[in-house]
């Protein structure tokens, strides 16, 4: 699957949150941030009523 890159603007310190959490399960940030999306997606497509 080819990727596409973008720019993300994000709170300072939700940034360095995510940081934390990625760095926790041994991640990237790009990397955590996409698991992240991907589970919320998902997630979603699971339950479309919450």
């Amino acid at each position: 699957m080819a990727k596409t890159p973008f720019s993300l603007k994000l709170d300072s310190e939700l940034m360095e949150e995510v940081k934390k959490q990625a760095e926790k399960e041994m991640r990237s940030t790009n990397n955590f941030i996409e698991y992240v999306l991907k589970k919320y997606i998902e997630e979603k497509k699971q339950n479309p009523a919450k």
